[in-house]
């Protein structure tokens, strides 16, 4: 029974990372949540569509006449930057810490809302799966398993355990 309380104990503490048994020194590999891995999966998705909208926009300006390069090259680092904050969320959502649920959720809004003004501005067929990508991820979000696995990662209880 001593066994297993040391074993929940640095699994609660350890998740999505390796945790050892301090017994046996046998390693364990801990795995993440159902919801947080369809976040990862999602947020990923994010992140390539931003670095292809990066490189479509150089590309777009360098060959259409009249069109600033220099204007599509700082929107496309811009992009890249936010492609970079994505995966720092990423990360973090991956080892539990709880930072990544502010970064997340301000991007997931902001998906939110431009894909309904691009869904309601005339192209749905964009707009549209912004609006369902970011809101599946803004409902798993909250959902108690990733909301536990954030927690108890930052040292926090569970929700609904007090200290």
């Amino acid at each position: 029974m001593g066994a297993s309380y040391i074993i929940r104990i640095n699994f609660t503490r350890c998740c999505g990372e390796k945790v050892t048994c301090k017994q046996d020194g046998k390693a364990l590999a801990v795995r993440l949540p159902a919801p947080v891995k369809v976040i990862l999966s999602l947020m990923a998705l994010e992140v390539l569509a931003v670095l292809a909208i990066a490189v479509l926009m150089v590309v777009s300006a360098a060959h259409t006449p009249g069109e600033s390069v220099t204007s599509a090259i700082l929107l496309a680092v811009a992009f890249v930057l936010i492609a970079g904050a994505l995966a720092i969320a990423m990360a973090g959502m991956r080892k539990g810490r709880l930072f990544s649920r502010a970064l997340t959720l301000i991007w997931q809004v902001f998906g939110v809302i431009i894909g309904t003004q691009t869904a309601l501005g005339g192209k749905p067929g964009i707009g549209i799966p912004v609006v369902v990508v970011s809101g599946a991820v803004l409902l798993l979000l909250f959902s108690t398993p990733v909301m536990n696995h954030l927690r108890i990662n930052s040292n926090l209880p569970p929700l609904g355990q007090d200290r």
